[in-house]
């Protein structure tokens, strides 16, 4: 399974995407609404980018809310949402590895 936490980018870029993806997320819920599916295609990069910098907590919440709004308008079977469920799924996986060890 990929780690996440390693890659050549600098930390600080990750943090910086982490603050714009917020404010660009918090945008899309005011404007189009929270269970839209650009607001979900924001939070999913939100949650994967919260796994980057080390908020596993927040970042598999975002990645859970992002695959509900998926599932609930383009239905479980549409290529964006098992993409989603499946990451949610490494998400979790990674998660009971971590607990075990």
């Amino acid at each position: 399974m990929h780690d996440y936490q390693s890659a050549c980018i600098e930390p600080i870029y990750y943090m910086e995407a982490e603050q714009q993806l917020r404010q660009i997320t918090t945008f899309f819920e005011m404007e189009f609404g929270q269970h839209y599916i650009i607001t979900a295609e924001s939070t999913f990069t939100l949650g994967l980018v919260y796994l980057k910098i080390g908020y596993p907590d927040q970042g598999f919440e975002s990645i859970k809310n992002a695959h509900a709004i998926f599932a609930n308008n383009l239905g479980e079977f549409d290529d964006r949402t098992k993409e989603v469920e499946d990451v949610l799924y490494k998400v979790e996986t990674r998660f009971k590895m971590q607990q075990q060890e």
